[in-house]
């Protein structure tokens, strides 16, 4: 089964093709607002170069967020059209787990995964260490821009936590400082990651529907609000 990965939640943007769990072909760009200059052309050439065609694929796998907004849109319209018009499955995976699934497990550990929405709000995801996989505790939820550091060392007790994620630099540098054991591990989310989910959530019947597919709505995935 052949899968179309897209990642264009942050100024990175990305995509690969993959045959199971392995990528035979892949395409990164630092381009920021400029996906829509980048993704569709890095598509067809990938797919020449590999000598596929649309038609050969199976799955779509893409995150839908939190991340911007712009970009974020741009992945799942291309990535419901070619669902709905080709009949292929379509997996959407968060950033908060595409970046669990890039991080190794450290036994005995909890991980907290933090990042910044389109809107500017902070949120975090917690995550254990079981066997070779970090898996989620809770839904993600919005982290209190006062004393946010305070709250996550209530969120993550435990000897040897673990923080990552494109906002976990905004706590500070000197986190050892003021608090003894944590780890700060800058590990960026990577394509394999999210390939590895999306399959994970499409062998357990999480496939998305395409035409319900829409970005990562924070408030909505914590039971604050209803998604709209």
């Amino acid at each position: 089964m052949l899968s179309l990965v897209l990642d264009t939640a942050d100024l990175t943007g990305g995509l690969a093709i993959a045959r199971g769990e392995a990528l035979i072909g892949s395409r990164t760009w630092i381009e920021g607002r400029r996906h829509s200059e980048f993704l569709w052309p890095s598509i067809c050439e990938l797919l020449q170069e590999n000598r596929l065609s649309l038609s050969d694929l199976g799955v779509v796998i893409a995150t839908h967020g939190p991340g911007r907004l712009t970009g974020v849109r741009l992945g799942l319209t291309i990535a419901k059209s070619l669902c709905m018009t080709l009949s292929l499955s379509l997996t959407l995976v968060s950033r908060f787990d595409q970046q669990a699934r890039s991080l190794p497990v450290r036994p005995g550990s909890r991980l907290a995964v933090l990042l910044r929405t389109a809107h500017g709000q902070l949120g975090v995801q917690l995550y254990d260490s079981q066997s070779d996989v970090w898996v989620a505790l809770s839904p993600p939820q919005p982290l209190p821009p006062e004393e946010p550091l305070t709250r996550l060392r209530g969120l993550l007790p435990g000897p040897h936590p673990i923080l990552a994620g494109s906002a976990a630099s905004l706590l500070g540098a000197d986190l050892e400082g003021v608090w003894p054991g944590v780890t700060l591990d800058p590990t960026p989310p990577s394509l394999d990651a999210l390939l590895l989910e999306g399959l994970h959530r499409l062998r357990t019947g999480m496939e998305a529907p395409p035409a319900e597919a829409r970005p990562f709505d924070l408030d909505a995935a914590s039971g604050l609000l209803a998604p709209g």
